[in-house]
């Protein structure tokens, strides 16, 4: 028998098949436009996308399947969709801060939970300060608990930073009226928050009526009467976001601690940090007799336990460790 001289042609992996039909009119029998002038359309297969997603499944393949041969994508742009596509193709996907929002967006509502949670990691690694009031509002807007609980930790964390922060100016009400139901930010005073909120609406509406037609009801968690007599009179009133009425109840409520007519939308008491801010710090000390130096066998652990009856602010804690180790592990653990 005479010997085959013809070269086997190279089989790639299946990976690098599907790779290469990504976007591709060989064997397409789809295709997705977008918005509403004429553009690119995106190919696709069905086949494909109907073995990794319910929706795409039923919209291909259910009893009221889409007859049409380009469907129109009206809420996500070709960019997003794409890297959607990609990850159904062959497991990849480009995430970028500009991007990841909309690409999470389309993985939930085409129901494909890997990407869903490639997009989750890439937000908690990608939490801060500059984005955490841009991530909160899409943490809401998407109902992702996990990210919304992150944001809280971080805007209580470093509330300050937070309040400056470029995004804080566009906020969404519902974030910022989250914001302001935090009892535990960390600020030395009201003044902080009332600043934020109202100078930085300033910049939108001009007069103390637009910025309380903006604010609507929120401006009721901004808790003014915890203000000193001097604070109210040199940042709120000046403002005209309040009416002669509620500056002159708030006022004698300052000065008396009684209301003057009926009740009051404004909450009235301090947030905890603010409150425990004002006071002295105790501190408590571990032995009655210290020194610099502290022996213990390498193979064990010193532990710090103690439990309050009452809610406090921790400011700080101080532990022992060796001193010629500069990367002794620690851990705080907290139980509520």
């Amino acid at each position: 028998m005479a010997e085959k001289s013809e070269e086997t042609k190279e089989w790639a992996p299946i990976i690098e098949r599907y790779k290469a039909l990504l976007d591709s009119e060989s064997m397409s029998d789809v295709q997705f436009s977008f918005g509403v002038t004429k553009g690119p359309t995106l190919y696709a297969h069905k086949v494909i996308l109907g073995a990794a997603s319910d929706v795409f499944k039923s919209m291909f393949y259910g009893e009221l399947k889409e007859t049409n041969d380009v469907i129109a994508i009206p809420d996500i742009e070709r960019p997003m969709f794409l890297e959607m596509m990609r990850f159904i193709y062959y497991g990849k996907v480009n995430l970028t801060p500009d991007n990841v929002l909309g690409i999470l967006y389309g993985a939930k509502k085409y129901l494909i939970p890997g990407l869903v949670e490639t997009c989750r990691e890439y937000l908690d690694g990608n939490l801060n300060i500059e984005n955490v009031c841009t991530l909160l509002d899409a943490s809401l807007r998407f109902d992702e608990e996990p990210l919304t609980k992150k944001c809280h930790e971080l805007i209580c964390k470093d509330t300050a930073s937070v309040l400056e922060s470029e995004a804080f100016v566009g906020i969404s009400k519902q974030a910022l009226g989250m914001i302001l139901d935090i009892d535990t930010l960390k600020i030395k005073s009201e003044v902080e928050v009332f600043q934020a909120v109202v100078c930085k609406k300033q910049s939108i509406a001009t007069t103390g009526e637009n910025i309380r037609n903006i604010l609507e009801d929120i401006i009721y968690k901004i808790r003014i009467p915890t203000f000193t007599a001097d604070e109210l009179g040199k940042h709120v009133a000046p403002t005209g976001i309040l009416s002669l009425q509620e500056v002159n109840d708030i006022l004698i409520y300052i000065s008396t601690g009684k209301l003057e007519s009926g009740e009051m939308k404004f909450i009235k008491q301090q947030r905890k940090y603010t409150d425990s801010y004002s006071k002295d710090l105790l501190v408590c000390k571990r032995y009655k007799d210290q020194s610099t130096e502290w022996k213990c066998k390498g193979t064990l652990y010193d532990a710090l336990k103690f439990t309050t009856n009452s809610d406090i602010m921790l400011s700080g804690l101080g532990v022992f460790v060796p001193h010629k180790d500069t990367s002794t592990p620690l851990q705080l653990k907290f139980k509520y």
